[in-house]
This record gives structure tokens, C-alpha cells and sequence, in this order.
């Protein structure tokens, strides 16, 4: 397939899977998760229809470089809403507490870096899904929609999800994003409860929501792994 050469691709039966998906992973491979019975021929045929986008994600992914290991030591800095915050050893709060640009963690978790690191990513989970509650609530009643359900998972090459069920997933990392960002990805994924695609009406409902395409695929292109 034109412009896709140095990919591989691998498909995946899925018996009861109602609708294709595609998922374009690292070091040039497509990853095809498909109904029964879908012939080879209209596998190739939705492939090609996807080019862009698949070069566009490939583009985004190759593009993403790792930051400096972050160390969970006190008077580190970590990321947090595009910002850094400074780990302070804190001796009277019994949870992590975000106090300005300080976050605040319990003495008893400086028994170890590993500690304070498990500490301060549940942490992060908490506000990941608080937030991601919140916006999803917003944008729904902004399209007449309403999503089934909001989780998070550790995902490695995605930022969000949107079943065919109408459940939302994020990935909890979303948090660690400057508010900008924060905010398309959820607005990007309550746009697929409506259009389970990346077509013109689905980045027309992104329009819609406040959002340019062009814009956000530039800063995403350029962001790096955050942690």
C-alpha cells in the first residue's frame, strides 16, 4: 500500500467484536483487531482509507522523546498540569496535598524513593479522574450526550479511548498535560460517543467544542513522554 511500505501489520480475529479497530503502534506497526468474517480485500481497501492518519500517529509516536528520569526524592521537581511541582516532606498532612507549587507528602512515605513515587501516582490517579468526571460532564451536555462510563488505565501510546458501549478511558497521565491539552483529549474521546471515526464531522463536533485540529496535532506532535 502506497505510502505505507515499512509497516507491519497484524490482524487479530476478535469473535465478538461488533466493529474494526485500528491501533498504530511504535516501530512501524498496525495492529487490525476485526470481526469474523472481514475479507482480505476490505482490510486493505479501510487500510489505505486510513493513510493519513496512520503516517499522522506514526509521526506523533516517532516524534515523542523521553525527559530525564524523574526522581521521587524530596525536593524534586515533578510534573503536573504542564508545570513543575517541588516534593516537600511534609509532617503534619496524613495524604499527598497540593499546596501552590508544592506538592506535600507524608513523612512516612520517605522511607523509600519507590514510596513516595507509588504515594504520589495514586495521587495523580485521584485527580486524573476527579478532572476527567468533570470535563466528560461538561462536554456531554455540550453535545446532548451522555457517556456510560469514566475510567482510567496506564495506557503507553494513547491518551484516551472511547468504546463502542459509550465507555470513556483515559489515560491517567492525561493530568500531567497542561490544561489546553488536558481538555481536547477529553472533548476528543465524548466526540466519538457521537462519531466513532476521524472524519470532517467528527473534528467539525471538535469545532464545535472549541477546538483546532491543526493546532492541537502540533503540540501533540512535539510533546514528550511526560514521566
Amino acid at each position: 500500500m502506497a505510502g505505507l511500505e515499512k509497516f507491519r501489520i497484524e490482524v487479530k480475529y476478535v469473535r465478538r467484536a461488533r466493529r474494526a479497530t485500528l491501533r498504530v503502534k511504535p516501530r512501524h506497526l498496525i495492529k487490525l483487531s476485526l470481526p469474523y468474517g472481514v475479507k482480505r480485500a476490505q482490510i486493505e481497501e479501510w487500510i489505505h482509507s486510513k493513510t493519513n492518519w496512520i503516517l499522522e500517529k506514526h509521526e506523533m509516536l516517532e516524534s515523542q522523546t523521553k525527559n530525564p528520569a524523574v526522581q521521587f526524592i524530596e525536593g524534586a521537581q515533578v510534573p503536573f498540569g504542564g508545570g513543575p511541582l517541588l516534593l516537600v516532606r511534609a509532617q503534619k498532612v496524613k495524604w499527598v496535598e497540593l499546596h501552590g507549587s508544592d506538592l506535600l507528602v507524608p513523612e512516612k512515605y520517605f522511607k523509600s524513593e519507590e514510596s513516595v513515587r507509588r504515594a504520589v501516582f495514586k495521587w495523580y490517579q485521584e485527580q486524573a479522574l476527579a478532572a476527567a468526571l468533570n470535563r466528560v460532564e461538561y462536554y456531554c451536555q455540550q453535545l446532548g450526550v451522555k457517556a456510560k462510563s469514566v475510567r482510567l488505565k496506564n495506557y503507553r501510546s494513547r491518551w484516551g479511548a472511547c468504546s463502542s458501549k459509550g465507555e470513556l478511558i483515559f489515560n491517567w497521565q492525561i493530568i500531567l498535560l497542561k490544561n489546553e491539552m488536558f481538555e481536547y483529549v477529553v472533548a476528543h474521546e465524548v466526540c466519538h460517543l457521537i462519531e466513532m471515526n476521524h472524519s470532517e464531522r467528527f473534528y467539525s463536533l471538535l469545532a464545535k467544542l472549541g477546538f483546532n485540529k491543526s493546532e492541537m496535532h502540533r503540540q501533540f506532535k512535539h510533546l514528550k513522554n511526560l514521566i
